[in-house]
């Protein structure tokens, strides 16, 4: 039986920027059975609704994706400082 990992699709559009914000889209699909237990737990409130799971998801998916872009720029100005100052000695 395949992971449920398989069994989901993901597609992510960039609707580009509106002033300030860029939008992306995330489409979601997956067979509507694959839900049916997690919904009815939902309902029971044993477990967290769906679009709270997904919003702390993909804030945390683009909070990686801001750091690491930051973190890339540091790593090469550090490179550039250390390469600077050997051509200085």
């Amino acid at each position: 039986m395949p992971k449920i990992t398989q069994l989901v699709s993901v597609d992510v559009q960039d609707r580009g920027a509106e002033g300030e914000k860029r939008k992306l889209e995330i489409i979601i699909s997956a067979q509507s059975e694959l839900f049916h237990l997690s919904d009815m737990l939902v309902r029971e409130g044993a477990i967290r609704e769906l679009d709270t799971v997904l919003k702390s998801s993909a804030r945390r998916a683009v909070a990686e994706y801001i750091a690491s872009g930051r973190e890339s720029v540091k790593e090469v100005a550090a490179r550039k400082k250390k390469d600077g100052a050997r051509v200085e000695e």
